[in-house]
Parts: C-alpha cells; sequence; structure tokens
C-alpha cells in the first residue's frame, strides 16, 4: 500500500479503516481520488461521522456533514467555512484538525478532546478535477476513552502514536498526528 501503510496502521477504529481502504482503492495513477468516483453507498456505515470539505479561495467550506457532526457544532455545518464554524464551538482542537492546506496528503489523528473523551479523525484528499487536491473527505469521532479497545491504543502508541499522558486523559490535549508521504 505504499507509504500509505503508516497512516493506515495507526488508524483506532474499524470503520475508520475501511473508509481509509475504500478511498485508497479509488486512487488514480496520480494518487488522486476523483470525486466522481466516491459512492456514499460504499460507507454507509460511517456516513453519520463523515464530512466532505471544499477549498475555496483560502479557506475550507464544509460541502456535506454527517449527523453526528451536527452534535459537535449544535447546528447544522453544510455552508460554512472554518473560521465560521471556529466561531460556533468551544472545541478549538477539533477546528484545528481541519486547518491544513490542499497539498494531497492525508492526515489523522487521535486526541483528547475532554476529561474522558477522545476524538479520532482523519482527512482524505480528493479531487473535483483529477488535477488538483481540492476536497477532503473527513472522519471524526468523538467517543469516550473506555470504548476505545486498549489494544487499539496500544498499537498507536508502539507506532508511536497516541499515548495517554501518565495522569490519566486528562485535559492535556495530547494527540496523534500522521502525515503520509
Amino acid at each position: 500500500m505504499d507509504g500509505l501503510n503508516e497512516l493506515h496502521e495507526r488508524l483506532v477504529l474499524d470503520e475508520q479503516r475501511k473508509l481509509f481502504l475504500m478511498w485508497h482503492g479509488l486512487r488514480e495513477a496520480n494518487g488522486l481520488v476523483l470525486r466522481a468516483r466516491l459512492s456514499p453507498g460504499a460507507f454507509a456505515e460511517c456516513l453519520s461521522h463523515t464530512s466532505l470539505l471544499e477549498w475555496r479561495g483560502q479557506s475550507w467550506r464544509v460541502r456535506l456533514a454527517g449527523s453526528e457532526l451536527f452534535s459537535a457544532f449544535g447546528r447544522e455545518a453544510r455552508g460554512l467555512t472554518i473560521d465560521a464554524l471556529a466561531d460556533v464551538t468551544d472545541d478549538q482542537g477539533f477546528i484545528d484538525t481541519l486547518r491544513c492546506q490542499p497539498d494531497g496528503r492525508p492526515r489523522a489523528g487521535l486526541r483528547c478532546a475532554g476529561r474522558s473523551l477522545m476524538h479520532t479523525w482523519m482527512r482524505l484528499p480528493v479531487s473535483s478535477d483529477g488535477e488538483q487536491p481540492d476536497m477532503l473527505l473527513g472522519y471524526d469521532r468523538w467517543l469516550n476513552a473506555s470504548e476505545l479497545r486498549s489494544e487499539d491504543l496500544a498499537q498507536a502508541d508502539r507506532r508511536g502514536g497516541f499515548s495517554p499522558p501518565s495522569g490519566g486523559f486528562g485535559n492535556s490535549g495530547a494527540q496523534m498526528l500522521v502525515h503520509a508521504a
């Protein structure tokens, strides 16, 4: 799976891995996934945690947002820019996961989002024209730390990923961030 193996191995949820593998299987020779080839039916079980962001000028705009993202913002996110989203949420760590340039590199991470709340996220580049990465297929899920399988956290830690602080999860903002080559 070329340089994307490390990213795939650090994903902590089966649902997240499935979305990644679906995206990887759609990549063209130039490494881009065409928006027209994305079929929501192929990842229906994780649609509620999925978003599609579109690069507009100098910022991302939410084109589609799953129902779980409504809960994160307390409102419909479709059509909002990242800056507008920052105004409606107290979770600036989440907003930080959205602030990346359209450089074609997939990204994923796991971060503390509260006392015992974990946020696992993924941003996969997509192209509307097959030439430039101008969209992101996103996956965001907030879980109680107890919902994550200890073997998944241990696996991420062994590979240099997330390691909870010694005092517990707390509000440390500890984060694993992986960029694929």
